[in-house]
């Protein structure tokens, strides 16, 4: 397996990382959860909330009328602190949008111009596949960046959905598109139907069948000669690493055991990959890339 520990040519230097690298509420509520539970709660009770079916049925693609199921493990265990369902509470979009970029690194906007774009701009892509997309930011970036695409966001949270909807309106960004979609079953597209498929940090928030599922998914709607992205944890590379995703498990990132599990690049290798890198890694954050070979 091709291997790169350092970040691409740097003209200009890549964007440094902001510190403290994690988000100060997440640090709190893991620190000091029972002191913090009440302020929280407040909080949570002042945050804008995006109201509607509680299946996001009003998040479909088009032709499709079947609700899209929501899998156990969402219900199961809640991660960061966030109240149960945290995802489906109507105030997910404004809570994400306020936290999720103090932290991670591929969720910046200058971090995702300087990657990203130069990951896609060789493809010349016409169709472009955010997996995960939360409320949106790194789909409607890459829709202004590539005007001539179609950009699609998928995601299971129907709150952060119609925040990422509301955001690209106002921005007037007309070709990208968000739906309502399991990342285990995306067979409403078929094969080979983007140019370049990625995700950004939802592989450790599944247990290890759906996070291989995903890729499988991602895999499969990448056309040959495309290119694929994770940005995502980097696995545990030693002993003190390893205890401190142990100490996670039961604090505030649940499957994060069962995500080093999946063994993300060396999965990749073997499910026909080629050309898989690990472009950077910056504290708690990496990037992988990985290309589809082309046609015979």
């Amino acid at each position: 397996m091709a291997r790169v520990d350092s970040p691409l040519p740097e003209t200009p230097p890549a964007p440094p990382p902001y510190r403290p690298p994690a988000p100060v509420i997440l640090w709190a509520v893991r620190t000091f959860r029972p002191l913090v539970r009440p302020a929280l709660s407040w909080w949570w009770s002042r945050l804008e909330k995006l109201d509607g079916p509680f299946d996001g049925s009003d998040l479909l693609p088009p032709g499709v009328s079947e609700p899209t199921r929501y899998p156990p493990y969402y219900f199961l265990r809640p991660v960061h602190g966030m109240p149960e369902p945290g995802w489906l509470h109507p105030a997910m979009g404004e809570f994400y949008y306020r936290t999720a970029r103090w932290g991670f690194y591929f969720d910046r906007e200058d971090v995702l111009r300087y990657y990203y774009g130069r990951l896609i701009e060789p493809l010349r892509p016409r169709r472009i596949l955010d997996v995960g997309c939360a409320i949106g930011e790194a789909a409607i970036l890459l829709a202004k960046l590539f005007p001539q695409a179609e950009v699609i966001g998928v995601d299971l949270s129907p709150p952060m959905l119609r925040w990422a909807r509301r955001e690209a309106a106002r921005q007037g960004v007309t070709n990208v598109a968000f739906y309502h979609r399991d990342f285990c079953d995306l067979s409403y597209w078929p094969d080979a139907s983007f140019d370049f498929v990625y995700e950004n940090y939802c592989l450790h928030e599944v247990p290890t069948y759906a996070g291989l599922a995903c890729v499988r998914e991602m895999i499969r709607l990448t056309r040959p000669g495309g290119r694929l992205a994770f940005a995502d944890w980097p696995p545990a590379e030693d002993a003190v690493e390893l205890e401190e995703r142990r100490t996670m498990v039961d604090r505030n990132e649940p499957f994060m055991l069962q995500y080093l599990d999946l063994r993300l690049e060396e999965r990749l290798v073997e499910l026909g990959l080629i050309n898989v890198q690990r472009m950077v890694r910056v504290g708690r954050n990496m990037l992988v890339t990985a290309e589809k070979p082309a046609a015979a």
